[in-house]
């Protein structure tokens, strides 16, 4: 990934005399920033919008991005100015889990991060809440409640990667979230990716409908652990409905897989 020189100091507020053409790769950002951030307002904004981190010693800055991620850094300094990106997102506001946080707290944020669209819609943003709730999240856990926090179809995609390939999980609450067919892939991943997961809850999430229907009772057929799927308030067509209901008994009444 290599970045405009004239975009990073029309960015920064500094000498802006670059050639329009050049391009600089992410080591020489840093040094470009090593030598800005003396001059006002600059150290300041990057460090507020936590973009950057700073050691320094003597009279020697020295700089290094807080995360390590090209996709996160092509968003944050070459498609807007900094003013613009943080007010799409608001996830910059936590970056302290991304290096320090959990493994879970990490694979969300950065799912939400380095997700790169010039859809202001389609961003998905970081919910404080599921981020305090990854916090107890170990690899020990079987059972995990993220209802109720109407995530959307784009908010939601972090979190269930994030839960994918969980080793202990059996029982999965994601009702009450706005989930929609943008969610289904993630969905499909989790469950095939998740070994013990055995329950998953999608009650009331009215979006879900014929398109899910077809692509949830796929799932049901492909991963035989599935003993339970609740879909009460989603518009799941009937017929895929009882489809999965019927799989349903045979698996846990008559240890059918």
């Amino acid at each position: 990934m290599r970045y405009s020189l004239k975009k990073i100091q029309t960015t920064l507020g500094i000498d802006n005399n670059a050639d329009a053409n050049e391009m600089l790769e992410i080591d020489e950002v840093i040094k470009l920033l090593a030598k800005a951030v003396e001059q006002e307002g600059v150290k300041e904004k990057l460090k507020e919008r936590c973009l950057f981190d700073f050691e320094e010693r003597g009279e020697t800055v020295k700089v290094r991005p807080i995360v390590k991620c090209d996709a996160f850094l092509k968003r944050a300094i070459e498609t807007k100015t900094i003013d613009e990106e943080i007010e799409c997102l608001e996830s910059l506001t936590v970056p302290e889990e991304v290096v320090t946080g959990t493994e879970y707290q990490q694979k969300y944020l950065r799912g939400c991060l380095c997700h790169i669209t010039d859809d202001e819609e389609k961003r998905p943003k970081v919910n404080r809440t599921i981020l305090k709730k990854l916090a107890s999240l170990t690899k020990e856990t079987v059972s995990a409640d993220f209802s109720g926090h109407i995530l959307g179809p784009y908010g939601s995609i972090p979190l269930i990667s994030a839960l994918a390939g969980h080793p202990s999980l059996t029982t999965l609450d994601l009702s009450w979230n706005d989930l929609r067919e943008e969610t289904l892939p993630a969905l499909t991943s989790l469950v095939a990716s998740t070994p013990h997961l055995t329950s998953l809850s999608l009650a009331s999430n009215r979006y879900l409908a014929a398109t899910a229907g077809r692509v949830l009772l796929l799932i049901v057929k492909q991963n035989k652990n599935i003993t339970e799927m609740d879909i009460t308030g989603c518009n799941i067509p009937v017929y895929h409905a009882k489809k999965m209901s019927a799989m349903f008994f045979l698996r846990s009444v008559m240890g059918v897989k």
